[in-house]
């Protein structure tokens, strides 16, 4: 993942040196889920908040930098009983960014890197007709640190002084959230973040 991000600044540094700087922030809903190996279960996603800014430079080409702030987690079910645990992270995520169109509208698409932490959780459960919620109490097989592959596409409509943005993306984890620090035990399965979002957010050029 390391050198992935480095490509990815190599290769955007020159395109960026004289390009047109343009901020944004951006608000959204995500549908997350975990992937984990008991298929005796029936898995379902849960439903969260994204939000943050993000920077690019560049019409064409470009690098795509945020910092957000975005829920993740997953739900287990078991007829009409469920554990859920919806978990926030600290995301940074480092993309190569390719928009085409006219100035009037504009398509994008993004793909690259993200590296996160997670921040704190909350899980709930119902048992028996008993719903139970509880702030998530951090222990030393959780790993808090998180990285992963991203990709999204989208259209940008300009209102003159900048440009409504509507955006689908797509969070493919690649860090295992549990840690063993005795060493995984034999037949463990990983498991990973996996997240859809859909965000609305408002491009301005940096002057």
């Amino acid at each position: 993942m390391k050198k992935i991000y480095v490509l990815m600044l190599l290769c955007a540094i020159g395109l960026t040196v004289s390009a047109q700087k343009y901020w944004y922030p951006k608000f959204g809903i995500t549908s997350a889920t975990l992937t984990y190996g008991d298929d005796n279960v029936s898995k379902s996603s849960v439903s969260g908040l994204v939000g943050g800014i993000g920077y690019y430079s560049g019409d064409f080409l470009a690098l795509n930098s945020e910092f957000l702030y975005i829920q993740k987690g997953a739900k287990v079910e078991s007829g009409e009983d469920y554990m859920q645990l919806k978990t926030g992270y600290l995301e940074i995520p480092l993309m190569l960014r390719l928009t085409i169109g006219p100035d009037a509208f504009k398509v994008f698409a993004v793909a690259g890197g993200y590296a996160a932490f997670w921040l704190h959780g909350t899980q709930e459960s119902k048992i028996s007709g008993e719903i139970v919620s509880e702030s998530y109490e951090f222990s030393d097989v959780d790993n808090r640190f998180d990285f992963g592959l991203t990709f999204g596409a989208g259209g940008m409509i300009n209102l003159g002084k900048g440009n409504l943005m509507a955006e689908i993306r797509y969070d493919m984890g690649l860090s295992d959230i549990v840690k063993w620090p005795d060493g995984e035990p034999d037949g463990w399965k990983s498991v990973k973040n996996h997240c859809l979002y859909v965000t609305l957010g408002f491009v301005m050029p940096i002057d």
